[in-house]
């Protein structure tokens, strides 16, 4: 395997893409000007064979190998190499199929390293084994030669090139892993002696004191043996007793049973005794309650009287208050009427005042108006005076004015006539035209009446089927309002309630997940089941005979019982009771006969429910009567026919047993929760009743006649809508606006024609006329020019004139105005008289309405207060009988009492002897059982002792003495037992195997110790079998290597010790004899060279030349390297220290002793790079590096190192560069 072709992209100095291709089998040669990538190259090589080390590629991460690290524009760095493995025979394992391997590496700014073998992604381990199987550890580069590693071998010591040499046969990890495990023996030797001493301070001192510890163990165990053997006497000796014992109580409660019995008898004729009295006292409260009302009736009179007594008070103050209201009223109308007979009066004598004031004011104002028209005519005079004109003067002014006027008016007639008749020429002229376009448009209006016409054809039609439905809106909406008018009062009433009530009982109901369960499997809770038939009067009752179980669950068998429990999830904790499996006590018919007779009745006749439920409603209610009150609840339940349990309507309960309950429901007065539920049954029931009749109501709408009826109605505005556009575009088409335009232009022209010119022409006629009379009157009138002294002297008169008229005309102005004032001022004062007499009439009317309403009032106070007083003196009559019979029945009742209270001292006094006798009765039965359990006890944890205490011998000692002897006994095992390690005998076995188990690991180390010094004794002696073959393999081709590199030279490797021996060390054969027999007895500590020159062999190496010694370190690098040759070599400007001759001499010896191995070499020698097959040069242009293959590069010699800048090096070279290349070499050649 070989490089043939290497791939750059982007690494280092590389920039672009370059191809390095056709790479030799055997000698390939690389050089370039410094600087110019040659290094490069190499370090792209180690790149590809995964190297982890790069200082030895000189940078400090990955992100470095990137062209200028990515800032011009280049993000990734690749390198690809591809491999000839045409021969199988050095293929890498599992690669012997492919003639060529690919192996590439990328790595990226920013982003992830990848490697590539064969196109495909792997991972390093996988190429770094695939390059290790062919001895190209990059990071161990043997087959990479540096320039500081000849450096680095020329400064070594002998022990350090001993240490190449194992290095190179392969001992060197043995000796490291020889090194480490006599480490990890030593480790083990001592833990050896920690074993050893552990056994001798610790575990075999312990096993003595754990020997001495079971001894007493023993000893200890052995009394309580004895301690068991006399627990069981006692235990026998306590059974004999208890049984003796037993047999004496048994008598002395059958003595106390009689004397109880006895004592029993007296009790109960007592308590019958007061039972009577008892009965006398209630029957005395019956007739009580029969005459006279009740104590709460009593105080309702009471609080009945008090509140009619309040009311009365009320009722008196609020009459008085009343009757001076209304006095106040009539008092405001009298003042109303006098202030309004005050107000009419002033209103006449302004209403005469202002009719004077108005006549005065209309003769001032005429007056006005005559002098301003007199100063008018005057001014207009002076005016024509002075113009020297004669006029005539009238109110429209002079002849000449009147004349111009006229004029005028004749000329504007003249010119409307005009108008007149040019627009009725223009209207014609555009009326022929008009009616011209409407001919040619009538098509287009034709079809659009024939559209409208089928849209009302349309139209028309649906409203007929729209009005065969006999559909009435109006009766919907009254049904529909009656429909919201019915569930707005359901909502308000009973679905309230049903709420109010739901939540009241809420706690007593209960969820569960539905889907668990068949629902119709699961009845409900047991008060939602039935009905009761009175619930006013036995709901409480029947409440308390059923308990709780009226809110336990119904189902009809165990199984829904268990699934409704355990899957149903219940949110509440339920009882259930399963139909199948309920079982009832029931009422021996006898029994109901009896009850019958004290009135009372069993609580299942009470209630209603279906059959099927039957067992439930027996289970609920059991055997339970039910009681008008406690006296027949009493008899009832002490019968003894009867003897069942009984509930009085209050709900106090009576049981034969003797015990009594109930009392405080009285006064609580709280509503039955039964009655509740009963109740929201009912109004459940009624509210599905009023749904169904609402229901019926929604059903009497037909819906889908009414839905019918919207869309028919919204079809026909639809269609309304579709025929009022077309309408709208009819109107606003071109004919119709055109056939408007004709009518309206028709309409102006007839007017023109038929009453504006003819109105034109007679205003026009009748103006001339008097324009002609007026010319007339202008030419008869001589007008006659005074002098000037004439027109001046009429001026001043005239002037005169106008002065006087101006000032009387002053006086009336300033006259009028005052009387206008007076008159409005007079007007103002009388509407607020006639304002204040409305609002006065406005009170008075107010006021009477006031009075009637208090009077109204007043009436039917004075009535309420008539009738609270009859029913006061009522009341109090009742009040003042039921005092007087309650005073008789209460002195009665106290005499019985006093009674009662003495036959109750005497039961309590028998009472208490009966307990003191029953408690000593009670502990006889005790002692008795206490005796028998303890006998049982002791016969159930022994059951030996039935059968065996017979055989032991009581007479011979007490209990109490057999009980002594035990206890010394344990105190003694007791006092033992506070010393003895109870755990001994298992810590004794316990430490034994562990003695035993080390003994036993101590043998096996040793002996493992044993085996392993063998071992290395025998791997020793391959080791140095290894160590001379390989000496005998780098001595044999390091001094062949040697003498190619350097002619006349030879080399070898002796042996070296830290004493030198006094022998001749210039004998090769006793040197060669030494080496062998240190090589076999491993007496060997380092090699070091020696180098000759002829027959004489160097005592140092500072005798030789830098050169010498760079080729004598090359020499045993490349010896070293043969001896496990790898398909590769790497030798970086190795020669830098050479002169051209030994640089030929290493080409030379590459070829001949490394002819399997491919060698890339860098250079700056022509000497190198002669011998090469293939020579690559680097160039460094424009800031990147490029790479060219030199073709016929053994005849272009003056381009050696790189000097030559000509981007073309081809065959083609010149050949006067070649002459003058071959010219210094043939002179090097003599000079050497």
């Amino acid at each position: 395997m070989y490089i043939s072709e290497i791939i750059i992209d982007g690494f280092k100095s590389y920039a672009s893409r370059t191809v390095l291709s056709g790479f030799d089998q055997s000698f390939n040669a690389i050089t370039g000007l410094n600087g110019s990538g040659k290094s490069n190259i190499l370090d792209a090589i180690c790149f590809v064979l995964g190297i982890s080390n790069l200082n030895q590629v000189r940078v400090t991460n990955l992100q470095e190998l990137v062209f200028k690290q990515g800032q011009a524009g280049v993000t990734k760095a690749s390198v690809t190499i591809v491999f000839n493995n045409a021969d199988r025979t050095r293929s890498p394992p599992g690669y012997e199929e492919y003639s060529q391997i690919t192996v590439a590496r990328q790595v990226v700014i920013g982003g992830r390293n990848k490697y590539l073998i064969n196109g495909h992604t792997a991972q390093l381990n996988r190429v770094q084994n695939l390059f290790h199987s062919v001895q190209l550890n990059v990071n161990n580069p043997h087959f990479l030669i540096m320039q500081g590693r000849i450096t680095k071998v020329l400064n070594m010591k002998p022990p350090e090139i001993l240490g190449m040499i194992e290095e190179a046969a392969g001992t060197r990890m043995y000796e490291m892993r020889k090194s480490n495990a006599h480490k990890t023996m030593q480790k083990k030797d001592k833990k050896l002696e920690e074993i050893e001493k552990m056994l001798e301070e610790e575990i075999v001192p312990t096993l003595n004191r754990l020997k001495v510890d079971r001894e007493k163990y023993v000893k200890w165990s052995s009394l309580g043996d004895e301690c068991e053997s006399l627990e069981k006497y006692c235990l026998a000796f306590q059974y004999h007793e208890y049984s003796e014992k037993s047999k004496s109580l048994e008598d002395e409660i059958k003595s106390s049973s009689k004397k109880l019995n006895s004592l029993q008898e007296q009790v109960k004729e007592a308590e019958n005794e007061e039972k009577e009295v008892t009965k006398q006292i209630d029957s005395l409260k019956k007739s009580k309650k029969g005459k006279s009302t009740s104590g709460t009736e009593s105080s309702e009179l009471d609080a009945e009287l008090a509140q009619l007594n309040k009311d009365l008070a009320k009722l008196t103050a609020s009459t008085e208050n009343k009757r001076k209201e209304i006095e106040n009223e009539r008092k405001k109308v009298e003042s109303l009427t006098t202030q309004i007979e005050s107000c009419k009066k002033q209103v006449e004598t302004r209403k005469s005042q202002q009719e004077s004031t108005k006549v005065q004011l209309q003769s001032v104002q005429t007056e006005s108006e005559q002098l301003e028209r007199r100063l008018v005519t005057l001014r207009e005079r002076s005016e024509s005076v002075a113009a020297g004109v004669a006029v005539s003067l009238t109110d429209d002014g002079t002849i000449t004015e009147r004349l111009m006027e006229r004029k005028r008016i004749q000329a504007e007639l003249s010119t409307q006539s005009e108008k007149l008749r040019m627009r009725s020429e223009h209207i014609t002229a555009t009326l022929e035209k008009n009616k011209t376009q409407l001919s040619k448009l009538a098509k287009q209006d034709e079809e659009l009446k024939k559209v409208i016409q089928k849209k009302q054809s349309e139209l028309e039609s649906i409203q007929n089927k729209r009005d065969a439905l006999h559909f009435d809106p109006k009766h919907y909406e009254q049904v529909t309002k009656q429909i919201t008018h019915k569930q707005s009062e359901l909502n308000a009433g009973l679905q309230e309630r049903i709420q109010t009530l739901t939540a009241q009982v809420a706690r007593y109901y209960f969820e569960y997940n539905k889907s668990a369960v068949k629902q119709d499997r699961v009845m409900g809770l047991v008060a939602q089941l039935l009905s009761v038939k009175d619930p006013s009067k036995t709901c409480v009752a029947l409440e308390v005979a059923a308990g709780s179980k009226l809110y336990h669950v119904v189902v009809d068998d165990e199984n829904t019982a268990r699934s409704l429990i355990q899957d149903g999830k219940p949110n509440r904790r339920i009882t259930v009771i399963p139909l199948n499996k309920v079982r009832y006590n029931e009422f021996h018919p006898n029994t109901i006969k009896s009850a019958e007779k004290y009135g009372a009745k069993p609580a299942l006749v009470l209630v209603e429910y279906d059959q099927s439920i039957a067992p439930a409603i027996k289970y609920t209610f059991g055997k339970t009567l039910i009681c008008n009150d406690l006296d027949q609840a009493e008899k009832v339940a002490f019968d003894p026919q009867i003897l069942c349990r009984t509930v009085t309507l209050d709900g106090d309960v009576f049981d034969p047993s003797g015990t009594l309950t109930g009392g405080s429901r009285g006064q609580l007065k709280t509503e039955s929760t039964l009655q509740k539920i009963t109740e929201l049954s009912q109004l459940q029931s009624q509210f599905d009743s009023e749904m169904e009749q609402l229901n019926a109501l929604q059903k009497s709408i037909d819906a889908n006649r009414m839905n019918t009826f919207m869309e028919f109605n919204s079809e026909c505005d639809l269609k309304m809508h579709e025929l009022n556009l077309i309408k709208s575009r009819s109107e606003q088409s071109s004919h119709s606006m055109l056939l408007k335009q004709i009518q309206e232009l028709q309409n102006e022209l007839d007017s023109i024609a038929n009453v504006q010119l003819p109105n034109c022409r007679a205003q026009e006629s009748d103006n001339e006329q008097v324009l002609r009379s007026l010319e007339e009157q202008a030419a008869q009138e001589s007008t006659i020019v005074t002098t000037q002294k004439q027109r001046q002297e009429q001026v001043k008169k005239i002037e005169s004139e106008y002065e006087q008229v101006k000032s009387l005309l002053k006086s009336k102005k300033t006259q009028l105005r005052e009387s206008q004032q007076s008159f409005e001022k007079s007007n103002l004062q009388m509407e607020q008289d006639l304002l204040e007499i409305t609002e006065c009439e406005s009170k008075i009317f107010k006021c009477k309405d006031q009075i009637n309403k208090y009077d109204l009032e007043l009436s039917q106070l004075e009535s309420k207060s008539s009738t609270c007083r009859s029913n006061q003196q009522s009341i109090q009559s009742k009040i003042d009988q039921d005092l007087q019979e309650k005073d008789r029945l209460d002195q009665e009742r106290s005499e019985l009492r006093s009674q009662r209270e003495l036959l109750a001292k005497r039961s309590t006094d028998l009472s208490v002897q009966y307990n003191l006798m029953d408690r000593n009765h009670k502990q006889l039965q005790e002692r008795l059982e206490k005796a028998i359990l303890l006998s049982d006890q002791i016969r159930q944890q022994h059951a030996w002792v039935k059968s065996n205490h017979h055989p032991y011998d009581f007479t011979k000692e007490t209990l109490q003495q057999a009980l002594d002897k035990l206890t010394n006994a344990q105190q003694e095992r007791g006092k033992t037992g506070r010393s003895v390690n109870k755990k001994a005998m298992a810590m004794y076995d316990k430490a034994e195997k562990e003695y035993n188990d080390l003994i036993s690991k101590r043998g096996i180390v040793e002996s493992d110790k044993q085996k392993i010094e063998q071992v290395i004794v025998e791997l020793d002696d391959k080791k140095r079998v290894a160590i001379q073959k390989t000496w005998s393999k780098v001595n044999g081709d390091f001094a062949s290597i040697f003498s190619t590199l350097l002619p006349g030279a030879k080399s070898k490797l002796n042996v070296w010790k830290n004493e030198k021996s006094n022998d001749d060390r210039d004998d090769d054969d006793d040197d060669d004899e030494d080496m062998d027999r240190q090589v076999v007895v491993g007496e060997i500590e380092g090699l070091e060279v020696k180098v000759g020159f002829g027959h004489v062999w160097k005592q140092s190496l500072t005798e030789l030349s830098g050169g010498q010694r760079s080729l004598l370190a090359l020499s045993l690098i490349l010896a070293l390297l043969s001896f496990k040759p790898a398909p590769m070599y790497i030798l970086d400007e190795i020669d830098a220290a050479l002169d051209p001759s030994h640089t030929q001499n290493i080409g030379r010896m590459l070829k001949s002793h490394f002819a399997h191995s491919q060698f890339i070499v860098v250079s700056l020698k022509e000497g190198m790079f002669q011998n090469a097959n293939v020579l690559f040069r680097t160039k460094y242009v424009n800031g990147q590096s490029t790479v060219s293959r030199v073709m016929g590069h053994k005849s272009v010699m003056s381009g050696g190192g790189g000097e030559d800048d000509d981007d073309k090096e081809n065959e083609n070279a010149n050949t006067t560069n070649v002459k003058s290349s071959s010219s210094r070499s043939k002179k090097r050649a003599r000079a050497e």
